[in-house]
């Protein structure tokens, strides 16, 4: 990536974070990612946004090795940029802007091609952790909870997306892990009007499963 797609790139996330900033549930949610104690963040919400952007773009996975990366090719544009683990507080606190951001160029999307038509939906479970670290675990405390899927326990979200029948995808929202897919149906299909396709637990409107309490059982 050049350096005029990498400014691009940045002046699109930082006018969507202004954007936000000028909504009152915007305004509420921004006034979580500054401390209100000690040392402010040497990155900007937009800034870490950005180079979130940039690790996906590039397949790097690796959070660790995307930070020692940055430190010899990103610094120059970013010279704000914090060690490791610093940079990966700030990435995990980024993580509801950059749904909100995802779910806005998939609304944009949704209007460039339409709307109508047949759609596919699924979700896939998202772990945070393995099952025997569930009760120390606790980056995703209070959000994570335990579910079951048809390859076993797991802890952690559940992922659903939505796509056209071109496999677009149109449409996304997570959920704790022991959700029934049923709860999110509404919101997964908000804005969408068609032909939907999706998995028996899509299907049970008025009929929501009892979330699963504890964790599983033991690994042997």
């Amino acid at each position: 990536m050049n350096d005029i797609a990498l400014i691009t790139l940045y002046c699109i996330v930082d006018d969507f974070i202004k954007a936000l900033a000028d909504t009152e549930s915007g305004r509420k949610i921004l006034a979580s990612w500054n401390p209100k104690r000690g040392p402010q963040r040497r990155l900007s919400l937009s800034e870490v946004l950005t180079l979130n952007i940039l690790r996906f773009h590039f397949h790097i996975f690796d959070l660790k090795a995307f930070a020692r990366l940055g430190e010899g090719s990103f610094k120059p544009c970013f010279p704000g940029l914090p060690n490791y683990e610093n940079f990966l507080k700030a990435t995990n606190m980024s993580f509801p802007f950059a749904v909100a951001l995802l779910g806005y160029i998939l609304r944009l999307g949704r209007h460039a091609h339409g709307a109508a038509g047949g759609f596919f939906m699924d979700s896939t479970p998202l772990s945070v952790c393995k099952n025997r670290n569930i009760r120390t675990h606790k980056v995703a405390a209070g959000f994570a909870s335990c579910g079951k899927t048809g390859r076993g326990w797991f802890y952690g979200f559940k992922l659903h997306g939505a796509c056209d029948a071109r496999g677009n995808l149109v449409n996304l929202c997570f959920s704790p892990g022991g959700d029934h897919d049923s709860r999110h149906a509404e919101s997964l299909t908000e804005g969408l009007s068609g032909l939907f396709v999706g998995d028996a637990g899509y299907l049970l409107r008025g009929e929501v499963l009892e979330r699963p309490r504890g964790p599983p059982p033991a690994e042997t």
